[in-house]
């Protein structure tokens, strides 16, 4: 698949992007882009990229050689400012195909599985129990009754134990619409945080799960209401649905 075209952007950080179009398939039909680093062009000259598949649209190439015969964008990229592979780069904002200097992160394995949304509970009986992996292993919290509690209590047990967290606020897994803006230069990363704060504002849910509590005063944002089901779940205080998106 080769290159359609590369559209030269700068942020309003003053990073020089670059937005790589590339052929549309079966798969990505509606086309298919990655973003990279301006000091990034000859590697992406250097391959026919794609992307791997919808569900981690990874930007690969296929080489003709019998030991490596799929290169991963951002493992080359690492590799040619380092000279190794690391054994794992985290996508900090989850976009497999945002390759540019500053979503990548070079994990340990445990990190990265860290670095990824979850609910953070398990059900016991008729209540909730909170719970972090470490090292392989499950910790927990005691039981608590509501989810609010539990989501709260997760919170805290990830900032006591894991030194490297997801962050709700640089997720953009479901706003590819806003990191374009932001790649391309026509908002900065803090209006793309508000932008996307904004779209989960009304869900209370995230306000406790991710202790947005300071984010909201600053930001001169209302608390979001909720209530709470008869088996202890948070659930929109109008419609009744459950809040929790997983």
């Amino acid at each position: 698949m080769a290159v359609l075209n590369i559209e030269k952007y700068r942020q309003k950080d003053g990073n020089d992007i670059l937005k790589v179009i590339i052929k549309s398939t079966k798969t990505f039909p509606e086309g298919a882009y990655f973003y990279a680093d301006a000091c990034d062009e000859e590697l992406v000259r250097q391959y026919t990229w794609f992307l791997q598949s919808q569900k981690e649209p990874y930007v690969v190439a296929h080489c003709q050689s019998y030991t490596d015969t799929k290169k991963r964008f951002h493992q080359e990229k690492a590799n040619n400012i380092s000279d190794e592979h690391p054994d794992c780069i985290n996508h900090v904002n989850d976009i497999e195909f945002d390759n540019i200097n500053m979503n990548l992160d070079k994990v340990t394995n445990q990190q990265n599985q860290c670095a990824r949304p979850s609910r953070g509970y398990v059900i016991a009986g008729r209540s909730f129990r909170p719970h972090i992996a470490v090292n392989s292993q499950q910790i927990y919290n005691k039981c608590v009754r509501t989810e609010v509690e539990a989501i709260q209590s997760v919170y805290q047990l990830e900032l006591q134990y894991e030194d490297y967290r997801y962050d709700f606020l640089k997720d953009r897994r479901k706003d590819l619409d806003i990191l374009d803006l932001e790649r391309t230069g026509q908002i900065s990363e803090e209006e793309a945080v508000y932008r996307h704060v904004l779209r989960y504002a009304d869900n209370a849910w995230y306000y406790y799960r991710y202790n947005l509590a300071e984010y909201f005063t600053d930001n001169h944002l209302k608390v979001p209401a909720f209530s709470t089901d008869s088996d202890g779940y948070m659930t929109h205080p109008v419609t009744g649905q459950r809040l929790c998106p997983m």
